[in-house]
C-alpha cells in the first residue's frame, strides 16, 4: 500500500468515526429532550398539587367557596388569604403556559386547564382578582387567555392552539 493510499483509508476511517459520533449525539440529545419533558411535566403537577393543597387548607377552602358565593362578605384577612390563592394559580397557569409553547408540556393535557382556568375566570371575584394582579403576568400570556382561552367553548378542543401556533 502506498502513503497515498493510507491517507485514503485514514479519511475513510475518519468519515465512519463522524459519521457514528453524529448518531451517538443524536442519540443522546433524544434522550434529553425526554428527560426535560417529563421534568416539565412532573413539575407541572407539583405546582398543581402544591396549589390545589394550599386551597385545601384549613379556612383556604371556605374561603374559596364564600368569594364566589358570597364575596362581600369577605374579611380583608379573608381577601389577603384568596388573593394569594389567585396568584399562585396565575403563576401555574403562566408556566403551564410557556411549557407547552416550548414544547416540554403535552399539548393535550394543558387543553383541561385552560378549561378550568376559563371556568375559574367566570367568577367575578376569581376575575377581578386576576385582573388586579395582571402585572405580574407577562404581556403574550395576557394575550394568549383573553384571545384564546377566554374564547374555549364547554368542550374540550385543541383546535384553538394549533390555529394560533400555540
Amino acid at each position: 500500500m502506498t502513503l497515498e493510499q493510507f491517507a485514503y483509508l485514514g479519511e475513510i476511517i475518519a468519515a465512519v468515526a463522524v459519521i457514528a459520533s453524529l448518531i451517538y449525539v443524536a442519540r443522546q440529545l433524544g434522550q434529553n429532550t425526554a428527560a426535560i419533558k417529563s421534568d416539565a411535566s412532573q413539575g407541572m403537577q407539583q405546582q398543581i398539587f402544591d396549589f390545589f393543597s394550599m386551597l385545601t387548607a384549613v379556612g383556604n377552602t371556605e374561603i374559596f367557596i364564600k368569594a364566589q358565593e358570597s364575596p362581600s362578605s369577605l374579611t380583608v384577612s379573608e381577601v389577603s388569604r384568596f388573593d394569594s390563592m389567585v396568584i399562585v394559580s396565575a403563576q401555574a397557569y403562566q408556566t403551564l403556559f410557556f411549557q407547552v409553547k416550548e414544547g416540554v408540556y403535552d399539548i393535550h393535557r394543558a387543553v383541561g386547564w385552560w378549561q378550568m382556568l376559563r371556568n375559574t375566570l367566570e367568577v367575578p371575584l376569581w376575575r377581578e382578582h386576576w385582573d388586579s394582579n395582571r402585572y405580574i403576568l407577562s404581556a403574550e400570556f395576557l394575550d394568549f387567555i383573553e384571545k384564546d382561552v377566554m374564547k374555549l367553548a364547554a368542550t374540550r378542543s385543541t383546535a384553538f392552539l394549533a390555529t394560533n401556533g400555540h
